[in-house]
């Protein structure tokens, strides 16, 4: 099935995004987690990418056992790094030989060892050429990615929001927010674009701080701001996994009651693999998508119409 026809006839649409161990020990553990993820229903889950060889082929695994062997919807990320035409077109054969229907088409991150992405010969140089090429090819269902607080090698918001509405127009169905930790950055973010002729789902990211170290690193990485306060309350417990965790779930819970209260059509759950966000949070998200008074995801944003 279409991603966007989810969008279309579903009241609420919950998504999972999880990403392919490097071991087959890991692969094993993330299987068991999966089936228990299941259990909450999700619509669809995303599996993230990566340009070296045993990543990919691990993607491809894992979006096979999740489509063949739970029966549930595949969202595979592909990126332009590392990645000639010729290379995408092999990729997106053996996608359709597992099953998938529906990619996330990105521009991706340079490799550690390159401080810029450059693109390869005869690849693509910007996210919206690479899902031109997968709109031409009508098999696919097609996602994009899109950043709340704007992109860290974008000049502006302004021309940040362009380059996002040039993958709009050149075939994305619908966009999957990088994470924000405070709502009203997505809200914001969304009405503008809305504001702006965008006429598809837009879809909030959400995740959960692990510590402060690492939700630090990963907002530095994707240009989120992290609130002083989750900066406070997750030191407090530095050195507590546990406890740290609490802090983070405790902030996601938050964020999801104002994001619902709002009346969202969906959410993205940025999982990292952790049952213990998926456990926490799929209760209810799960709730939403029988809430009777919801007719669909697109329908409930009043500030979306077709």
């Amino acid at each position: 099935m279409r991603i966007i026809e989810m969008y279309h006839n579903r009241p609420f649409v919950f998504s999972i995004e999880v990403f392919p161990p490097k071991t087959e020990e890991g692969m094993v553990n993330l299987q068991e987690k999966l089936r228990t993820f299941s259990l909450f229903k999700p619509d669809y889950i995303s599996v993230t990418y990566g340009a070296g060889g045993g990543t990919r082929q691990n993607t491809q695994q894992l979006a096979g056992f999740i489509g063949n062997e739970l029966g549930i919807e595949v969202l595979a990320h592909l990126t332009c790094v590392s990645h000639t035409r010729k290379d995408v077109s092999l990729l997106k054969e053996q996608f359709l030989s597992e099953g998938v229907e529906n990619i996330m088409a990105l521009r991706g991150d340079p490799p550690t060892t390159e401080k810029t992405f450059e693109p390869m010969p005869g690849g693509y140089s910007y996210a919206s050429e690479l899902i031109e090429d997968l709109s031409r090819d009508r098999r696919f269902g097609i996602g994009a990615a899109g950043y709340p607080e704007t992109h860290i090698d974008a000049i502006s918001s302004q021309m940040d929001r362009y380059f996002l509405k040039q993958k709009i127009e050149r075939g994305a169905e619908f966009v999957i927010s990088q994470f924000f930790l405070e709502n009203q950055k997505f809200f914001s973010w969304r009405d503008q674009l809305y504001k702006e002729g965008v006429r598809i789902p837009i879809i909030p990211g959400l995740i959960c701080a692990q510590s402060s170290s690492q939700i630090q690193r990963f907002a530095k990485m994707c240009g989120c701001i992290v609130p002083s306060q989750l900066i406070r309350n997750l030191e407090r417990f530095e050195g507590n996994a546990g406890d740290s965790l609490r802090v983070g779930l405790d902030h996601a819970e938050q964020q999801l009651k104002g994001l619902i209260r709002e009346g969202i059509g969906g959410v993205h759950l940025y999982a990292l693999n952790r049952s213990e966000v998926v456990n926490d949070l799929g209760p209810t998200l799960v709730g939403l998508k029988s809430r009777p008074d919801l007719k669909s995801s697109l329908e409930n944003d009043g500030r979306l119409s077709f």
